[in-house]
């Protein structure tokens, strides 16, 4: 096998040859304009509607490439690309090669008879995304609705990440480009299409079915090679030409499984196919997984979790978007960036929302290694799609390739039809869909059963989904409201008005989505704004607040719970206090409620663009407070105070993990001074994986007044296997506006050798924010209380080259007593 890559410099012109720019590819118009300076930067103040004008223009990347005797000799040379974005005429030496529609496909081009020996040129042309959404929309015989969060018009009649369009948390970039590797590939024998396995695990080994599909370019017979776990399978295959498949078994005796994080090591083996020369590889990781669904008599329901290797696991994460709006920014560093974080946070799962993109392997690559378990959405989200026998067949197909594609990455728990399409039925979005109901229920379910059937067909392992939210196959239940079986989105504490306790209202057999705004960190604003904008109700930070009535619910929350802020800098850092609040609040009940509830990922992990927006994680990866507690609401043995009904208190200690937990908990009652007034100790013994209230409190016991103490709990657990766990909690008994708190005077020093910080107060101070700017590092806790008199050590991670006096300089403290 001969193969060359296209990856690289190509030149960028719009179709009628004006304003040639150099490109790179893999990569995407909007960053090839951007980094040549010919747009403004669209992430800058109000820039976005400046380079609308891109998504109009048909563009051309085109490169000149010389190709090898040995590649030219080559019985097939085929031309392989995917992510093409979108619709696209590909020529070589001016005549067509292929054209592509769809950019969740693989395509690749008999392109033997248009190469010549020596110098050729290559050409990608693409249509403007707009035009042939419009031309579609002529075309289809019932009415299409498109979301009211897309700028562009029956963009959702296209096969590209919807997002591209808009969304309540994103810019508008409707961008052309390819975003994966191209190459041009020479074979005598077979094109290798798809390599997996079938796994059977037993008590002490497993039995691994590795599968290669291939595409034989000529027949007769021919040696597969199969290497896996250091053994050598050598299969002779009858070749037919055309599509046909191989396959050789091996057993692991006591094999190493793989697990998801916090429960074991994710254990990878390598799994080589050999085809003439040509060799591909895949990691597989060896394990057992199952969605458990079982009847729950007692509370009229259902549940609804993930069993590992025959461990109930509770999953703990949040939801993925694409990283970045010009997809040609997204490297593999930024992927390993926010995937990284997501572990250091305490979480064993992502879920790949629908509206954005099957990613490149890379991604995958990183969750297998991470132990991340994947939820994965097909690209269907919030909009109505076409039900045609075409579009079927389109989206039918390229689910197949997807899933073939991915299945052998040990992470992926789960395939789901779609993001909230079963809504358009519950709710009045759309005045074609209320008066044709019947229509579109039926145009729904073609759709997905075509795609129900693609993927068990390509994927018989896994658990296919029908829709999130949705109470599982062949129901249309408003998961949004019911909590009594299947994933849930609940999102009234956002969109409803109503106070962030209003969360332990349900209990979810599993939330796959809710979230709680706040704005980005000030080290971002300041990136996109001037000084004048920096004002929540300015233009500019009006034009990043994209989710309808989004600052008004920051706002009217914030004044429920907190004393008016000072100045923006305050507003900025309130906003991330309350998200972390709420989605504390909401994960600390519902993982009191395990084993009802057994899944919380919350919306949303990452953005697109730097923006006010759900996430924990701001664009470019720096972490907000709500990350900070993610890592300690998803820790794996943590300490949770409710209020009861009578007026009390109760403490729970919630245990994930496959082991017993001796524990001691202290809970002591201060004043605001920081004088202990009331001290409750409980200690004992936890079972594995399971949630128990410790201790009750009741009211007579809380004889003091609320507004003028604080109760803060510490908890130390030792594991039967010697493993130490701590955590600590703070529980306010009234709003914290209510709460006359005294002056913070916080002192503190960095260590020259380790740059870890000691800090100290002579208050007690609560959500205290040490910010430093992304370039230098992270602390590895932020947004803790610190009680007064005592000194806190925080490591710090340093980048490179970052010294103890770059640190000092420019490090800022916060807390909430200075924002009064």
């Amino acid at each position: 096998m001969q193969k060359l890559l296209l990856n690289g410099v190509w030149r960028l012109s719009a179709a009628d040859g004006s304003s040639e720019v150099r490109a790179s590819l893999p990569g995407d118009v909007y960053q090839a304009l951007l980094a040549e300076g010919a747009i403004s930067d669209p992430y800058y103040r109000e820039q976005e509607n400046d380079v609308q004008w891109v998504a109009h223009v048909d563009w051309m990347f085109k490169r000149d490439f010389e190709i090898s005797d040995e590649l030219f000799l080559s019985d097939l040379i085929y031309l392989e690309l995917s992510m093409v974005d979108l619709i696209s005429e590909i020529k070589i030496n001016g005549k067509c090669v292929g054209r592509t529609s769809n950019m969740f496909k693989r395509y690749r081009f008999n392109a033997k008879d248009f190469i010549v020996a020596g110098g050729n040129t290559i050409e990608i042309n693409f249509r403007n995304a707009p035009s042939v959404a419009q031309e579609l929309s002529q075309l289809q015989e019932y009415d299409i609705p498109v979301s009211l969060m897309n700028k562009i018009p029956y963009l959702n009649l296209l096969r590209k990440p919807q997002c591209q369009g808009g969304w309540d948390w994103g810019v508008c970039l409707v961008s052309s480009g390819v975003y994966d590797d191209i190459k041009l590939v020479g074979t005598n024998a077979a094109v290798i299409d798809y390599i997996y396995t079938d796994q059977v695990i037993s008590e002490n080994s497993a039995q691994i079915t590795a599968i290669v599909e291939f595409s034989a370019v000529k027949a007769g017979a021919q040696e597969i090679i199969f290497e896996f776990n250091g053994e050598k399978i050598v299969e002779s295959v009858d070749f037919v030409v055309g599509s046909q498949r191989a396959e050789a078994q091996f057993i692991v005796e006591n094999p190493q499984l793989w697990y998801p994080s916090g429960f074991g090591d994710p254990h990878l083996y390598t799994l080589t196919v050999t085809i003439d020369g040509q060799t591909d590889s895949r990691r597989v990781g060896i394990r057992e997984i199952e969605l458990i669904r079982q009847a729950d008599q007692d509370q009229g329901g259902e549940s609804m979790y993930f069993r590992v290797n025959g461990i109930d696991v509770f999953s703990k994460g949040a939801c993925w978007v694409p990283p970045s709006a010009m997809p040609g920014q997204i490297t593999d560093e930024v992927y390993r960036d926010l995937l990284q974080s997501s572990v250091d946070a305490n979480m064993n799962m992502i879920r790949v929302w629908g509206g954005g993109q099957f990613e490149r392997d890379y991604f995958y690559n990183c969750c297998d290694e991470l132990g991340l378990l994947v939820w994965h959405d097909m690209m269907l989200a919030c909009n109505f799609h076409p039900f045609d026998d075409a579009f079927i067949q389109d989206i039918a197909e390229e689910a197949e390739h997807q899933v073939k594609r991915l299945r052998s990455h040990p992470s992926i728990c789960l395939w789901c039809g779609n993001n909230e399409l079963i809504g358009h039925f519950n709710h009045p979005w759309f005045e074609s869909i209320t008066k044709q109901p019947y229509t579109y229920v039926a145009g729904y379910d073609r759709v997905n059963c075509a795609l129900e059937k693609a993927i068990k067909r390509a994927d018989p392992s896994r658990t296919f989904w029908p829709s999130s939210p949705c109470a599982g196959p062949l129901r249309f239940d408003d998961n949004w409201k019911d909590d009594s079986r299947g994933d849930m989105h609940f999102w009234d504490v956002w969109f409803e008005d109503v106070s962030l306790e209003h969360y332990r209202t349900v209990q979810p057999r599993f939330c796959s989505e809710f979230g709680f705004q706040s704005f980005p960190d000030m080290e971002l604003i300041e990136e996109f704004t001037e000084v004048d904008d920096r004002n929540v109700y300015s233009p500019v930070m009006e034009s990043r607040q994209r989710s309808a009535n989004g600052n008004k619910t920051i706002v009217t929350t914030l004044s429920r719970y907190f004393r008016m802020p000072i100045g923006f800098v305050d507003y900025v850092y309130l906003s991330q206090v309350q998200q972390a609040l709420a989605i504390k609040i909401g994960v600390e009940f519902w993982r009191t409620r395990r084993p009802r509830c057994m899944g919380t990922l919350y919306w949303q992990l990452n953005d697109c663009w730097p923006t006010a927006s759900w996430s924990s994680l701001n664009h470019g990866g720096k972490w907000k407070m709500l990350h900070y507690f993610a890592k300690k609401f998803y820790s794996p043995v943590m300490v949770v105070t409710l209020p009861d009904d009578s007026g009390g208190l109760t403490v729970h200690l919630v245990n994930d993990l496959p082991m017993e937990i001796r524990f001691k908990i202290d809970a002591t009652v201060y004043d605001f001074n920081g004088c202990p007034v009331k001290e409750f100790v409980a200690e004992g013994l936890q079972g594995h994986c399971q949630s128990n209230v410790i201790r009750e409190i009741t009211e007579d016991e809380l004889n003091f007044s609320k507004n003028k103490h604080f109760l803060h709990l510490t908890m130390a657990g030792y594991g039967d296997g010697g493993q130490y766990f701590e955590h600590e909690d703070t529980f306010f008994f009234t709003e914290y506006k209510r709460c006359s708190l005294p002056s913070s005077e916080f002192t503190f020093s960095i260590n020259p050798k380790d740059l870890s910080l000691n800090i100290s107060s002579l208050a007690p101070s609560f959500f205290v924010w040490i910010d430093v700017p992304s370039k230098l590092g992270r602390f590895v806790d932020n947004g803790f209380t610190l009680l007064s008199g005592a000194t806190r050590n925080i490591q710090f991670l340093p980048k490179d080259g970052v010294s103890a006096a770059d640190l000092n300089n420019s490090l800022k403290i916060k807390d909430l007593r200075s924002t009064y």
